[in-house]
C-alpha cells in the first residue's frame, strides 16, 4: 500500500481550521479566498537502493507540499498583521510524528519558503513536508 495524498487532505481538514485542498487550482483559491487556506500537491518521490536480493522492494521518501494562502489581518490601530505562524502552527501540530496509511515512518519537515505571488493582502508561504514508504515489485 502506497501513501494517498486524500489522507493528508483529511488529516488537515479534521485537526485544523483551515479550507484544505487537494492541487491548487484558480477555482479552489477563489472559492477560500477570505479563509486561511492550505493546498496539497505531491512534491517529489527520491528512492534509495535496493538492498533486498529478489524482488526488488526499495525506501522512498515521498515529499509532500502543503502551499499556505494567508489574508493579511489588520490590527485595530491599521497596522497589518500576518497569521502566518499560528497557521504554520497548526499544520506541524496535524503533520509532525504522524504516520500516514502506506507509512514505515512519520512526516518530518522537510523545508518552507515565502512565494513572491503578486495577491495584494494575502501571504502565501510552502511548506514540504516528507514520510517514508517501502515500494516494491510484488
Amino acid at each position: 500500500m502506497s501513501m494517498r495524498l486524500a489522507d493528508w487532505v483529511e488529516r488537515l481538514r479534521s485537526r485544523t481550521d483551515l479550507a484544505v485542498h487537494g492541487v491548487y487550482t484558480t477555482t479552489t483559491a477563489q472559492s477560500s479566498a477570505d479563509r486561511d487556506s492550505a493546498f496539497l500537491a505531491y512534491f517529489a518521490d527520491e528512492a534509495q537502493p535496493s538492498t533486498v536480493i529478489g524482488p526488488p522492494r526499495q525506501e522512498h521518501v515521498v515529499a509532500i507540499s502543503v502551499l499556505l494562502r494567508v489574508p493579511v489581518r489588520r490590527k485595530a490601530d491599521s497596522e497589518s498583521v500576518s497569521g502566518l505562524e499560528a497557521v504554520r502552527d497548526q499544520v506541524d501540530a496535524a503533520l509532525l510524528g504522524w504516520t500516514p496509511p502506506g507509512a514505515t515512518g512519520p512526516v518530518t519537515h522537510r523545508s518552507g519558503k515565502a512565494l513572491d505571488r503578486q495577491d495584494e493582502g494575502v501571504e502565501w508561504w510552502r511548506d514540504i513536508y516528507q514520510a517514508p514508504q517501502l515500494r516494491s515489485a510484488s
